[in-house]
């Protein structure tokens, strides 16, 4: 057997002899075979590898990317803000509107950022929201609208264009700083007996000294409001009987007796008296309404985690 027979490469063990005593050929490799002995197909598979593995890590973050998840935290972070600016804890209305609000900061925020808009900073991330709703914004485009689009604008929405009741009345004033609480509303039922007695609609000497009018006239809700202040008296005169005296009814001053000369219907500004403010409301509900779609589509594409409770649910 010369050593011209065998290849190099192959171990003794795996020579076999033919019965005749002659070497037998070892079986030839296949093209698949010599393939798996090139390292540089070993660095090709280590590559298509590394690229996969990428891919999927990229993939996985691109779906973090479009989750928010919102939690307890937030809540509280949220719900300090608005005391610490409005000294009292938001109502769930007022802390679901807070929730709503920073989930659409964040979605602007991370479109913007998307875009390269600006760094991971509070202030930033605020004026990148900004930007990025500006530049939705500025896309809806709103037709000019006939004269039959703000008809039906106007019904659908009439109660905007209300012109309130107007209260017309008298009171008497009953000060607690005089002999204290107690005694102002005993000096104010023995008022009562005596006005209702002679049949009087206006006595403000039988009172103490009011530092505003004893008589007003056309009076709107709004205005009782700032002349009294938020009180039983500015929420219940307006249901008081007309033509009678009522109390004691307290505000923020003292006690009261009022009698109410008379109440306005509420009415409603005619169309072609407010038509130009009826058309500006138009078009800005209308471009609103647009923004709105604008925001929905780019929401959709986040996956909105509200992993929190309202305060409401925890006292459940």
């Amino acid at each position: 057997m010369s050593a011209e027979v065998v290849d190099e490469d192959v171990s003794l063990k795996n020579i076999k002899l033919k019965p005749n005593g002659s070497v037998q050929e070892p079986p030839k490799k296949t093209w698949f075979q010599l393939i798996l002995r090139e390292p540089f197909f070993h660095f090709v598979v280590l590559g298509i590898s590394l690229f996969f593995i990428g891919d999927y890590f990229k993939k996985h973050h691109y779906n973090e990317q479009y989750v928010i998840n919102v939690t307890n935290k937030d809540v509280y972070r949220l719900a300090s803000m608005w005391e610490k600016q409005y000294g009292a804890i938001p109502t769930d209305g007022q802390l679901q509107s807070l929730l709503d609000n920073y989930i659409r900061e964040e979605v602007l925020y991370r479109e913007g950022q998307e875009a390269g808009l600006g760094k991971n900073d509070e202030v930033v991330r605020r004026r990148i929201a900004q930007k990025q709703e500006f530049l939705f914004q500025d896309l809806a485009v709103v037709e000019e609208p006939t004269d039959d689009d703000l008809k039906k604008y106007y019904e659908k929405k009439k109660s905007k264009y209300t012109v309130p009741a107007k209260l017309s009345f008298s009171h008497i004033y009953f000060s607690p700083d005089v002999a204290g609480e107690d005694a102002a509303i005993e000096r104010a039922k023995a008022a009562l007996k005596e006005v209702e007695a002679k049949n009087l609609n206006r006595a403000p000497e039988l009172g103490d000294r009011f530092a505003y009018l004893y008589d007003y006239s056309n009076q709107s809700k709004e205005d009782i409001y700032h002349l009294f202040g938020g009180s039983v008296f500015t929420d219940s005169i307006f249901y008081f009987p007309a033509h009678k005296w009522h109390g004691p009814v307290r505000s923020g001053y003292g006690w009261h007796l009022v009698y109410v000369n008379g109440l306005s219907d509420v009415s409603y500004q005619p169309f072609e008296e407010i038509r130009e403010k009826v058309k500006a409301d138009y078009l800005q509900d209308t471009r609103d309404e647009k923004n709105d779609e604008s925001y929905k589509k780019l929401e959709g594409k986040y996956t909105i985690v509200r992993n929190y409770q309202l305060f409401g649910d925890e006292k459940k």
